[in-house]
């Protein structure tokens, strides 16, 4: 029990950490981020996880370059906040989907679960910082704070909808880049191994 406790402090503490840091995360002008990267990387990590839980996880990359301004470990943390909370409340047997796509105003990272999805009137309430739907969980209700951060000091957005034929639709909205005239200098960079602890 004693363990367990400790276990679940370190996660928190962790988690406030990693809130903190993001409150104070600057973006360079010249930084930018390749969404395929980060999302190939994310599925990669969390793939073993979800077979040893009985479900599997899969990528749908965009078929053009999914470049964006930002900080690729800041984004990376996001979609893995996003996927992993996917692995866990989707049903046994069942798929998770990260695509990386295109909407009128830049690109997007999807998520897409087959669990109980979210009810539309807790919708906002689940970016809220410690606010948890089943208080019996482990969780320290930061995850999805921490993903409404990243995306704040990005310039976007995350929203949560319900999925065709059920389960949560979670979209991750980027604005188009637009890269500075000395942006040759700068390249699309990997969330690893900064981006996993």
């Amino acid at each position: 029990m004693l363990r367990k406790d400790i276990e679940v402090m370190a996660h928190l503490t962790g988690q406030l950490l990693k809130v903190a840091q993001l409150e104070s995360l600057a973006i360079r002008e010249d930084e930018q981020a390749d969404l395929n990267v980060i999302a190939g990387e994310v599925v990669g990590h969390l793939a073993p996880l979800a077979v040893r839980s009985g479900k599997e996880i899969e990528l749908e990359e965009a078929e053009s370059a999914a470049t964006v301004r930002g900080s690729a470990e800041a984004i990376g943390h996001a979609v893995q906040n996003l996927a992993h909370n996917a692995i866990v409340h989707t049903t046994a047997g069942s798929v998770v989907t990260v695509s990386v796509g295109t909407s009128d105003n830049g690109l997007t990272v999807t998520v897409r679960d087959h669990g109980p999805g979210v009810p539309p009137e807790l919708r906002e309430r689940v970016f809220e910082r410690f606010w948890r739907a089943d208080r019996r969980t482990s969780g320290a209700g930061l995850g999805l704070a921490i993903v409404r951060s990243v995306m704040t000091t990005h310039g976007g957005q995350v929203t949560v909808d319900g999925a065709s034929g059920g389960g949560a639709l979670f979209t991750l909205s980027f604005p188009r880049y637009q890269p500075p005239p000395d942006s040759r200098r700068a390249k699309p960079h990997s969330p690893y191994p900064e981006m996993m602890g």
